[in-house]
């Protein structure tokens, strides 16, 4: 009985959680860089998008955007459908968020605690929701590691396979998960030595794993070349160090608000890392009394993982001469840093018992704080000026009505929210099409030829002129929809 109500709250935390991530879906309009793979990768063959043939922009994540194309071509061109790929890898990650936290833990409220921190990061909730490859990646790449921890109990061939398939499809989700791949593979296959020493047997075992990583090692080849050679790759984003990584990855995880004052980001970065000395000193005590056996507490292996991965992050730096990952490259390895986490609470509760809750309960109470706070159903951190698209399309097509008129109005905006408006116009099935249409700005202002113009910073609205005004002030932004005025064409 005790055992049925534990998993009845798990399930009610994560369909919470699932029904969170699934409203923001079908309530956020599509963003700039989900609308730019629509535009962009969807209409180009399959072979083209999975070897890079022509294009080898890091906006195509390949699996999630052939999941993208086989789902609009047969439901169409609705936000959710083409953000159900994302959402597959969502339930992924669910699913063995309810699987891993069993493992953790005999205790409890170590195991509530173990879940929350790996649905408890509002950053990684909104790319659940978004039609891009990162939420699909940390889906696969935590089926991977459940199926890994499977295996060192099991010891079954085909387990070791399957968390070889799952974690060789995140890399295809993203291929930043290729620091997460390398690592994998080699502890898998150390852990599958340790399980069957000798050649013989160990080759019995980790045979179809090793065919599997040679299949996504020859696919991969061609689109990592064709990627490496990308300048975006280099230029994207000037990350000098992993404690940059760090702390813009913190200050995206809490929105930037201030709960320790000015310097929250900074505070919550460096105990972060702090932690993750700790931890890795922890795990490497713990897998030494296990006489260096993986199997013997499965946890020791998610601390090898996560110092292996920092370390092939900063291999990959040195070698290939490009910046430490951005806030959104480097989300995975929040799963890797929470279940540390975790594995750190059951440690010290099999040591201290009640005096563990002097390290959980800061931890929790901030944890709640910034879910709270980071709740909405409006935006995306990363791409917030397209918040207003149905709101500033709402607005156009009411005014159409209204004024009774017989041809769509022309709306023109900035480079931002651009992408998000033309995909609602011109793709989604939402009639919006039938009241609006994007025309480009050709620079000059006093002859722009626009009946609205919707500005989402201060540059955009200071290049109207006086034949505009203001006629919407989005709700919850600092954007302006313009419209010029009667009698100045």
């Amino acid at each position: 009985m005790r055992i049925s109500v534990e998993k009845s709250i798990f399930v009610g935390v994560l369909a919470l959680v699932a029904a969170y991530v699934v409203a923001r879906a079908i309530l956020l309009p599509l963003t700039h860089d989900e609308a730019s793979t629509m535009f962009n990768h969807l209409p180009r063959l399959a072979i083209d998008l999975i070897f890079y043939q022509r294009d080898s922009n890091p906006n195509n994540h390949i699996l999630n955007t052939l999941g993208a194309k086989i789902c609009a071509g047969i439901f169409g061109w609705h936000q959710l459908v083409v953000r159900t790929p994302v959402l597959i890898g969502c339930f992924f990650y669910l699913w063995a968020t309810f699987h891993l936290v069993q493992k953790i833990s005999t205790q409890f409220w170590v195991r509530l605690f173990a879940l929350l921190l790996l649905v408890g990061n509002p950053y990684l909730l909104e790319f659940f929701g978004l039609a891009r490859g990162y939420g699909l990646a940390i889906g696969l790449m935590l089926m991977a590691i459940w199926r890994m921890v499977q295996f060192m109990e099991n010891n079954q061939a085909k387990t070791l396979r399957n968390a070889f398939i799952f974690a060789g499809m995140a890399v295809y989700a993203n291929f930043t998960l290729i620091l997460f791949f390398a690592p994998f593979a080699a502890l898998a296959l150390a852990a599958a030595w340790q399980r069957n020493p000798g050649l013989r047997p160990f080759w019995a075992s980790a045979r179809p794993a090793l065919i599997t990583l040679g299949i996504f090692a020859a696919l991969w080849y061609f689109p990592l070349i064709r990627l490496s050679k990308e300048r975006e790759i280099v230029i994207w984003a000037n990350v000098g160090s992993f404690m940059d990584t760090v702390k813009m990855l913190m200050r995206s995880t809490t929105r930037a608000h201030a709960y320790l004052g000015d310097d929250t980001t900074d505070i919550l970065s460096w105990a972060a890392v702090i932690f993750i000395f700790i931890s890795i000193i922890f795990a490497v005590i713990v897998w030494k009394r296990n006489r260096w056996q993986f199997a013997g507490d499965p946890r020791v292996w998610f601390g090898a993982l996560l110092l292996s991965v920092i370390v092939a992050n900063y291999l990959q730096v040195s070698i290939s001469h490009t910046p430490f990952l951005q806030a959104r490259l480097a989300q995975f390895y929040y799963p890797l840093f929470a279940l540390q986490l975790a594995v750190v609470t059951a440690w010290l509760w099999e040591y201290y018992r009640r005096k563990t809750l002097i390290f959980v309960v800061p931890v929790f109470t901030l944890l709640l704080l910034n879910n709270i706070r980071c709740l909405n159903l409006r935006d995306s951190y990363e791409w917030w000026f397209d918040s207003g698209t149905f709101v500033v399309l709402d607005y156009i097509k009411s005014v159409y009505e209204q004024e009774g008129h017989n041809e769509p109005y022309k709306l023109d905006t900035g480079r931002g929210p651009i992408n998000s408006l033309s995909y609602h116009i011109e793709k989604a099935p939402s009639g919006y099409d039938k009241f609006a249409k994007i025309t480009r700005y050709t620079g000059d202002k006093e002859n722009r030829d626009s009946d609205f113009f919707y500005a989402t910073s201060n540059e955009d609205s200071q290049m109207m002129s006086d034949k505009y005004e203001i006629v919407l002030d989005v709700p919850n932004t600092d954007f302006h929809l313009f419209r010029r005025k009667k009698g100045s064409w």
